[in-house]
């Protein structure tokens, strides 16, 4: 989060990725979603990113931004999540990996450049997360929504959260399992905040050992972004069910 308007925020965002040429996948300006096209890396548009050396022989291929700037908030918030594949030239195989730290914090980096400022992380922690905003947003006044509390249930008066549609990537389809063509749905519980970003995600009957299924959902639902559940005119945070389908057993490109 930033103590700086979500305008403000959104406008160096959009700057950063036009300036770099990025192409867009998906362009949310009312939602203020950016969700970027698989780019090759190394490239220019990664200008001052070196990925480090792996001991495994693969090799970064391409990597996808999805980036979030709520408008309804105290403080300007910044929702980034990545995807990078990974190549071994001689085999041809690839490997997904999500939330890649090094190439967050480059992202970030140049973000904190534009605005000339730096972030800080959100808690994911409710009631941390409530002060830390109160802090930086240096808000004295009690605000109308301060005596909604949550997380909740959905319940009479609370309207759901809605997923937003260019967030909701398909999950990578397990290799092994796409080959053999099975079919899958896994359901999640998630703890949706209330700016719409998913706080927390867990396995709804896992088993001890998490199947590749479960993983790449896990992974991916954690990339999605909603429009808050609602109380009274007041964004709130909620437990929410969701249920990723590798029904159509496509790959997410």
């Amino acid at each position: 989060m930033y103590a700086t308007s979500s305008d403000e925020l959104w406008t160096a965002v959009v700057s950063f990725f036009k300036e770099r040429k990025f192409k867009f996948e998906e362009y949310d300006e009312t939602d203020r979603v950016i969700v970027t096209r698989w780019t090759v890396c190394p490239s220019k548009r990664f200008r001052g990113f070196e990925p480090p050396p792996r001991q495994d022989g693969y090799t970064t291929d391409r990597i996808k931004f999805t980036i979030h700037v709520p408008r309804k908030v105290d403080v300007a918030r910044l929702h980034l999540g990545s995807i990078a594949t990974f190549a071994q030239r001689l085999t041809g195989k690839t490997r997904h990996v999500y939330a890649w730290d090094d190439v967050d914090h480059w992202l970030l980096a140049q973000i904190n450049d534009l605005l000339g400022m730096g972030g800080l992380a959100i808690p994911a922690e409710h009631a941390t997360r409530m002060a830390l905003i109160q802090e930086v947003s240096k808000r004295e006044l009690r605000h109308a929504c301060d005596d909604v509390e949550g997380p909740v249930l959905l319940a009479p008066g609370v309207s759901p959260p809605q997923a937003i549609p260019a967030t909701k990537l398909i999950p990578v389809y397990p290799g092994e399992d796409a080959r053999r063509g099975r079919k899958r749905i896994v359901s999640l519980y998630t703890l949706i905040d209330e700016a719409g970003f998913v706080a927390e995600v867990s396995i709804v009957d896992s088993k001890a050992a998490e199947s590749e299924f479960e993983i790449s959902a896990l992974q991916t639902v954690k990339l999605w972004r909603f429009r808050p559940a609602m109380k009274g005119g007041c964004a709130i945070a909620i437990y929410w069910p969701v249920y990723v389908d590798f029904g159509t057993g496509r790959l997410e490109k």
